[in-house]
């Protein structure tokens, strides 16, 4: 049985090789064994985590975080179910880190907190809204690329 093969896209596959995971002796799962005949535990496996350097808010801090900034400030309206918030998301974790200190990127999930999203008087996501001075400079809605956002934000300083 070990000397069985696939061929997928013309190259010779081992059964050993289409077996996805097998289950270690722990009870959890491990990768296959390389060609070189060791274990590979996912764990061992580094992953990189993203800096997070954007920040959570919510309305009771609204006023404190964005309309008291003495930086301006994008909020970036957002829910779990948005899949257009979602994609937009590691952007602005990225702008956010190469504009530190310039601007502040804060997120509030509308899900959560309903009253400033009533207030503002949108209805659609993901919005972008950036505050200077206390006051909202200008809008975004929708999603948007890295380029499109920086283009805006820098615009808008």
């Amino acid at each position: 049985m070990r000397n069985l093969a696939a061929t997928v896209a013309g190259a010779a596959i081992s059964l050993t090789a289409l077996t996805a995971l097998a289950e270690d002796s722990a009870g959890g799962f491990a990768a296959m064994p390389s060609e070189v005949g060791h274990w590979a535990s996912f764990d061992d496996v580094p992953t990189k985590k993203p800096t997070v350097s954007t920040q959570n808010i919510t309305d009771g801090n609204f006023e404190q975080e964005v309309l008291k900034s003495a930086k301006p400030v994008v909020v970036s309206f957002w829910a779990e179910w948005c899949a257009p918030c979602r994609r937009i998301a590691p952007a602005l974790e990225e702008i956010a880190a190469e504009m530190k200190g310039k601007i502040r990127i804060v997120k509030l999930n509308i899900d959560e907190n309903p009253i400033m999203p009533k207030k503002l008087g949108f209805v659609s996501i993901p919005t972008l809204i950036l505050f200077k001075d206390g006051k909202a400079a200008t809008q975004r809605v929708g999603a948007a690329s890295k380029g499109e956002l920086l283009r805006w934000i820098r615009g808008a300083l």
